[in-house]
């Protein structure tokens, strides 16, 4: 007797149609899932690339006018914490900027008021007809102090770039108040005399 070809026991052989069925159902299943992993990875990635070009055009406001623009960009992802990291090096170089700003202001009446001095001193001794050898020799010692005071705020403004280029290494000298306070009354008494105070 021939051996018949059958399923082995135990199985259970499904009808064509069930079968193509079952395969379609869950090759769509498939098909579904991956189509909304993909879309939601492109939502992912539109959203990214939409904070690059925010962080972008922003970047491009930013000059030495408009320091104080920040990203203010929220959230825990790569990009925000970029942009983060991009604002609070913005806080520095702001600080900077503006520290140095002071700075330049600091200089520049340091440095004009030894010149508005000697302007003044020989201004003064112009105007006078009869001019004494002591006011004369007065005058021209206020000038000489004035222009060492001056060739000293450019040795501190030396030594202060020094000591920006080796931070740490300190040096104290010990000063006179009282010989710089009344070097300071000498340099304005003509003005204190002249408003009587």
């Amino acid at each position: 007797q021939p051996e018949s070809f059958g399923p082995p026991p135990g199985v259970t052989v499904l009808p064509p149609a069930l079968f193509l069925r079952i395969f379609y159902t869950r090759t769509g299943g498939v098909l579904i899932i991956i189509i909304i992993a993909a879309s939601g990875g492109f939502l992912v990635l539109r959203s990214m690339f939409k904070r690059i070009d925010f962080i972008t055009e922003n970047v491009k406001e930013i000059d030495e006018k408009r320091l104080n623009l920040r990203l203010n960009l929220k959230g825990n992802d790569a990009i925000s914490k970029m942009a983060k990291e991009f604002d609070d090096m913005l806080d520095k170089i702001e600080t900077s900027f503006n520290k140095q700003k002071q700075f330049i202001q600091n200089v520049s009446h340091e440095l004009n008021t030894p010149l508005t001095i000697i302007k003044t001193k020989i201004d003064a001794l112009r105007q006078k007809r009869n001019v004494t050898k002591k006011e004369y020799i007065e005058t021209i010692d206020l000038i000489d102090s004035e222009i060492m005071r001056l060739s000293r705020i450019t040795e501190e403004l030396l030594t202060l770039s020094d000591l920006e280029e080796n931070r740490g290494r300190d040096n104290f000298r010990e000063v006179n108040i009282k010989v710089i306070l009344e070097k300071m009354i000498k340099l304005f008494k003509n003005r204190i005399d002249s408003k009587n105070l």
